[in-house]
């Protein structure tokens, strides 16, 4: 089982989140401790790490399998996520 590493960046990014996505934020990254790569997750072109599709926004992660540990540093709404 892997590990959660979540930035304070993103602790003050799932604040602004309205709460009808928030229960699905959480479960999905929850999730990401039994399979950090799940079936829907893509790798990111020209960059370390994963995103993830919650509805209308995107969970964007990194995996160290050495240390079984995932480093979320983004959650975002799908236009705002990349900027």
């Amino acid at each position: 089982m892997y590990a959660l590493f979540i930035t304070n960046k993103v602790k003050k990014e799932i604040k602004k989140v309205p709460k009808q996505p928030l229960n699905r934020i959480y479960e999905a990254i929850e999730s990401l401790k039994k399979e950090p790569r799940p079936k829907g997750a893509l790798k990111i072109k020209g960059n370390e790490g994963y995103r993830l599709r919650v509805g209308d926004y995107r969970i964007l992660y990194a995996v160290n399998d050495h240390d079984q540990v995932v480093y979320i540093y983004r959650v975002k709404s799908r236009g705002a996520v990349y900027k």
